[in-house]
This record gives structure tokens, C-alpha cells and sequence, in this order.
């Protein structure tokens, strides 16, 4: 009876590592899969924000060659502005404290700032037109 029990014990260990190994393999699954759908949608989301900085930055050239430097700036504030707006409401949801911290040693007043920031411009904004 002994000898029975000790297989019995045995098996028991088996089959517990064998469901911490299915578990373990299925959450490494699981896992992959979940990032291999979010990078793409991740990878979009970073692209269009790309391709927005460099229609920006396009625009602020063609301001600023051809003379129009007080509405190359007033669209610099604008656009500084929406972000701050943007930050802020990230802030005033919710937000990793790695991101926190590294907005906070780049710019350690900034996020104070956030908590109660305000857009001086509203929902919109129209561009002068260059004389």
C-alpha cells in the first residue's frame, strides 16, 4: 500500500506540472497573439502621426518662405496649444508613471501645468492670410 500511495503522489506532481505547463503555454500564446494584432495598429497609429508632423512641418516652410513669419508662429502656439490639450487630458485620465516620469525630466513644470491647463484658442482656429 505504500508503494501505491507513492505512485499516487507521483502522478499527482505529474499531472500538476503538466496544467502549470499547458497554463504557462497557453499564456505565452495568448500573449503573442495579442501583440502580434496590436503592433500593426500601434505601427498605424505612430505612421499617421508622422505623416501629420511632416504636413506641419511642410506648411511652417512654406509660412516662413515666403515671408509670413508672424503666422508661422501663431500656428507654432496653435499647435503647441493642441498638444498641451491633448497632454493634459492623458494627464487627467489615466496615465502610466513611466510616462509621467519621463515628460517630468524633460520638463519638470510641465506636468503641474497639465493638471490645470486650459486652451487659450477653444475648438478652433483659423490661420491670417498672409499679406
Amino acid at each position: 500500500m505504500i508503494i501505491e500511495g507513492n505512485k499516487l503522489g507521483i502522478l499527482t506532481i505529474v499531472v500538476l506540472i503538466l496544467i502549470g505547463g499547458s497554463f504557462a503555454v497557453g499564456s505565452n500564446f495568448g500573449q503573442r497573439l495579442m501583440l502580434a494584432r496590436t503592433t500593426p495598429e500601434l505601427n498605424g497609429v505612430q505612421a499617421m502621426l508622422a505623416f501629420n508632423r511632416i504636413q506641419d512641418e511642410r506648411h511652417l516652410q512654406s509660412l516662413i518662405s515666403r515671408g509670413c513669419t508672424d503666422q508661422a508662429a501663431a500656428f507654432l502656439d496653435y499647435s503647441e496649444d493642441k498638444d498641451m490639450q491633448l497632454l493634459s487630458g492623458f494627464l487627467k485620465g489615466k496615465i502610466d508613471a513611466d510616462t509621467l516620469k519621463y515628460v517630468h525630466d524633460r520638463d519638470s513644470n510641465l506636468v503641474d501645468t497639465l493638471k490645470t491647463f486650459k486652451s487659450k484658442y477653444g475648438s478652433s482656429w483659423f490661420e491670417k492670410a498672409c499679406s
